[in-house]
C-alpha cells in the first residue's frame, strides 16, 4: 500500500511540474532581428509577430531596407518539429519558430543566403 501511495504521489508531482511548464504560444511578440551573412552583421530590423489562437501568424519586419516584409503564415503552412518548434516556407524563405516561456526565437533563411534571427519577447495584453 505504501508503495502505491508513493507511486501516485510521484505521478501527481510530475504531472503538476509538466503543467507548470506549459507555454502559451498565441499572442504578440516584438523585438529586434539581426541579419547576418556568415558572421558579419548586415542590418537590424524591428519585428512584430502576431500568433493567433488557431496558430496562424503574421510577421511584420519593419525598416527602410530590402529585409522589410509582411508575411502571413497559415496553420496549414506550419510544420510541427516538436511541442515548441515549428517551420514554414513562404516566398522562397524558410522560417523557424521556437517558443520558450515568455519569448520566441525567429530564424529566417533569406533568398540571398543571409540569415535573419532574433529573440522576440512576448508582450502582455494591456
Amino acid at each position: 500500500m505504501k508503495y502505491c501511495i508513493r507511486i501516485l504521489s510521484l505521478s501527481l508531482l510530475l504531472f503538476i511540474l509538466s503543467c507548470s511548464k506549459n507555454i502559451n504560444m498565441p499572442g504578440r511578440y516584438e523585438g529586434v532581428l539581426n541579419t547576418t551573412q556568415n558572421t558579419r552583421q548586415l542590418i537590424t530590423n524591428k519585428c512584430i509577430v502576431i500568433v493567433n489562437e488557431d496558430n496562424s501568424m503574421t510577421i511584420d519586419i519593419q525598416g527602410d531596407n530590402i529585409y522589410k516584409d509582411n508575411v502571413s503564415i497559415t496553420k496549414e503552412e506550419l510544420t510541427k518539429i516538436d511541442d515548441y518548434s515549428y517551420t514554414a516556407s513562404k516566398n522562397d524563405k524558410n522560417y523557424t519558430f521556437v517558443f520558450h516561456s515568455g519569448y520566441m526565437v525567429l530564424t529566417i533563411e533569406n533568398t540571398d543566403n543571409t540569415t535573419t534571427k532574433g529573440e522576440l519577447p512576448k508582450k502582455e495584453q494591456q
